[in-house]
């Protein structure tokens, strides 16, 4: 019996400091995929500036078209030109664009106005600024 009693005991050891190891991690993997976020949301912002600086004179624009070395067709918008130059073909770069296009409409990261990191981390996120603007903040801040 009392060897049942200490074999219970080293395998409750052993799960607990396995599960410390691995809550640990996750709380390493979370702090990694924030610092990963706020570079992504300061990259966002440089490209929303840079979108703003085409949507400023069609003379960048059309520079912009005839440098860049994507396939667009007329009816690609230039803020999906735009995503697909820095981010390539991802998943994600339609997400970009849309964020961009709600960033540019709601003048995000202009003086006066909320940066495009406050912003998209008040927002939810990505996903939170592309769903159709439902997100808790937006209703709180109405």
């Amino acid at each position: 019996m009392m060897t049942k009693v200490i074999a219970n005991t080293a395998a409750e050891t052993q799960v607990r400091k396995t599960l410390q190891t691995l809550r640990n991690k996750q709380t390493k993997w979370v702090e990694q995929q924030s610092i990963a976020n706020d570079m992504l949301y300061v990259l966002l912002e440089e490209c929303l500036d840079f979108y703003r600086f085409l949507q400023s004179d069609e003379r960048y624009a059309v520079a912009f078209k005839n440098i860049c070395d994507i396939k667009y067709n007329a009816k690609t918008k230039l803020a999906n030109m735009v995503a697909k130059s820095v981010f390539g073909e991802t998943k994600q770069t339609y997400a970009y664009a849309k964020v961009l296009m709600k960033g540019f409409n709601d003048n995000i990261g202009t003086e006066g106005n909320l940066s495009m990191r406050d912003w998209l981390l008040g927002s939810n996120g990505i996903n939170g600024v592309i769903r159709d603007g439902n997100t808790d903040s937006k209703a709180q801040q109405e």
